[in-house]
């Protein structure tokens, strides 16, 4: 019964000993970061005690080693992080493109407005993608209620209006005519070989010429000498001078 109190402390002492202290003692721990999304103590196991560890202290190192090498991590370094500095970040790249805007795509245009005699005022986005400064285009004939005359008739008037479309209407009718129209002519009680004329006041003229006549006729009585005692007279037919004749005792001597 000697022997018995000595193995009984061995026996103790052989169970108090940590596994870690003694060399020639294999440890097998089961794999821990395989599973877990990477916890407080290291990324192991989801569970309190780090992962797929031993529930002592041993347990929680040993899970925290397997954490290190399991799946990524949100609050560490690999994968795609989209609040930290490795992979894209969407919210960071969109901010740079703000400084790339433009206001307009060059060459279309818009109308902004109007402008005189019923037009509108366009502006073109430039090359630049800009807007340019506008321009009145599509301009009528006149300005609303706008007047104005114009010549018709005999040296006439007629007044006119502009209407909402910007177009001239006329107004009444052709006023302030004249008797005959300018270049117009009549016989008006001249010569068989003359005329009147209408003047660029459209008043008749006094009696002239036809341009094919040469002379009038005068119911016969216009002569003109054609040398010493000789004369001819104008022809009512033709408007032009008979040969010349003997005139004895006339003025023509």
């Amino acid at each position: 019964m000697r022997g018995f109190p000595l193995l009984l402390v061995a026996l103790v002492a052989c169970a108090s000993a940590s596994p870690e202290e003694d060399p020639d003692v294999e440890i097998v721990r089961p794999q821990g970061g395989a599973g877990g999304e990477g916890g407080d103590a290291g990324g192991g196991g989801s569970g309190p005690a780090g992962g797929g560890g031993f529930p002592s202290s041993a347990g929680a190192s040993g899970g925290g080693t397997g954490g290190s090498s399991g799946g990524a991590a949100p609050a560490g370094a690999g994968g795609s992080d989209p609040a930290g500095a490795g992979g894209s970040d969407p919210a960071g790249s969109a901010g740079s493109s703000g400084s790339n805007a433009t206001e307009c795509t060059p060459g279309e245009q818009e109308i902004v407005g109007g402008c005189e005699r019923c037009g509108q005022q366009v502006r073109t986005c430039g090359a630049d993608g800009t807007w340019g400064a506008p321009s009145c285009e599509g301009q009528k004939e006149c300005e609303v209620g706008e007047q104005d005359s114009l010549p018709c008739g005999n040296c006439g008037q007629q007044a006119r209006v502009c209407n909402n479309a910007c177009a001239w209407e006329n107004s009444g009718s052709c006023s302030g005519q004249g008797v005959c129209a300018p270049g117009q002519t009549q016989p008006g009680g001249c010569d068989g070989c003359s005329q009147q004329e209408c003047t660029e006041q459209c008043t008749w003229g006094a009696c002239k010429l036809k341009p094919t006549s040469k002379c009038e006729w005068k119911n016969g009585s216009n002569f003109q000498c054609c040398g010493a005692g000789k004369w001819q007279f104008c022809s009512q037919a033709s408007c032009d001078w008979f040969d010349c004749a003997a005139a004895p005792g006339t003025t023509c001597d």
